[in-house]
């Protein structure tokens, strides 16, 4: 047993050494690759939805809603950073001469391990990003809502290189860029931005590359497919991830595994990349999570657990009380379940979610912003 019981994984990463990293609703996690073994690392309070190692010691996570923190006593302790302490940090990457870069309402980059951070957007290009890339020669590529943006290596502006939102970026050693999007699917561009192929139309979570430079992506409605030669033809390797089972997150560590995170729990793969081993056990007690994304425009996911089976009823609200939408209205089984919940006919503004199972009931805040 390696996984993390009762725990939605939100992000996952690597050092390169011998640990690996998971984000989770309830804080901060660490596995040592060698002896199998889960250390929780704190942040309890907080949603943790993107992670970094410098090293073993020095740790960084990013948090929904509640900012940037860092460790430098291998997550024994946390303070915040200079970072806003009100906004999220959706995804982080370290680059090879140790610096940070951020994506929240801007991208940012810290290269004195969060004492300072740079603006390098400005609100110039929208807001609310989601993922970073770079590549080889040191172009970076970055998306919100709007689209897909690249800064050529030297510039300090951002040009458009694709439209509308999407769910992940990957760059292959080749530096052709691939990217995942929900209900349009993987898209793959050979030179640089400049021209795009639809490789596979289906809705994509995500999208990772590994060393061997596979192909993986998260198809919500049929599971984890791999691509072995940049998306000309595709294999199903776990039919079973699908639906609110869905990977939202990968990484691989020193040994080549490759590890896939859900709102149910950690996944990983067997060697060579053949099937997906499930790491998680059944919750011990009912819970409703704060939805991911938050702020969100205009889909969101709400997960909930249920230690036993039981008549379910989740809904939303608005500010007066209005019942805006029902999601789950049924008798549903013991475990992890999710709902993605859509709010294009909704205004912006602050809305409710609430949970009842017999005599649980539990309600959460969440933000509609468009």
């Amino acid at each position: 047993m390696i996984g993390l019981p009762r725990a939605s994984i939100t992000s996952i990463s690597d050092n390169n050494s011998n640990c690996l990293y998971a984000g989770t609703y309830n804080g901060i996690h660490k596995m040592n690759l060698t002896s199998g073994e889960w250390t929780y690392l704190g942040l309890n309070d907080f949603v943790v939805i993107s992670e970094a190692a410098k090293n073993d010691s020095l740790l960084f996570a990013g948090t929904d809603q509640n900012g940037f923190f860092r460790s430098s006593d291998y997550g024994v302790t946390w303070e915040r950073t200079a970072f806003d302490s009100n906004l999220s940090v959706n995804s982080l990457i370290l680059q090879q001469d140790g610096s940070l870069i951020l994506a929240s309402r801007d991208v940012y980059i810290t290269d004195d391990n969060g004492s300072t951070f740079h603006n390098l957007t400005n609100g110039k290009y929208g807001s609310f990003f989601g993922s970073i890339e770079v590549n080889s020669r040191g172009d970076m590529f970055i998306s919100n809502s709007t689209g897909v943006y690249k800064r050529s290596n030297g510039s300090t502006e951002f040009a458009k290189i694709f439209s509308g939102g999407i769910s992940g970026i990957e760059v292959n050693d080749e530096d052709s860029i691939f990217i995942s999007q929900r209900n349009g699917g993987i898209f793959r561009s050979g030179n640089n931005g400049a021209s795009w192929q639809r490789v596979y139309q289906g809705d994509a979570r995500a999208v990772f590359i590994t060393k061997n430079q596979e192909l993986l992506t998260s198809i919500f409605n049929e599971g984890l497919i791999q691509s072995n030669d940049d998306g000309a033809s595709w294999n199903n390797i776990s039919s079973d991830l699908k639906g609110s089972q869905y990977v939202s997150a990968f990484a691989e560590d020193k040994n080549g595994i490759i590890y896939a995170g859900t709102y149910y729990g950690l996944f990983r793969t067997k060697v060579p990349i053949t099937d997906i081993k499930e790491v998680i056990d059944l919750p011990a007690d009912f819970g409703l999570y704060q939805n991911y994304p938050n702020p969100f425009n205009p889909r969101t996911v709400i997960e909930y657990s249920l230690p036993e089976a039981g008549s379910v009823s989740l809904r939303v609200y608005d500010l007066l009380g209005k019942a805006a939408a029902i999601l789950v209205d049924e008798e549903q089984p013991t475990g992890r379940h999710s709902v993605e919940f859509d709010g294009a006919e909704l205004s912006s503004g602050i809305y409710f979610y609430q949970l009842r199972v017999g005599e649980f009931i539990q309600s959460k805040k969440m933000v509609l912003m468009k």
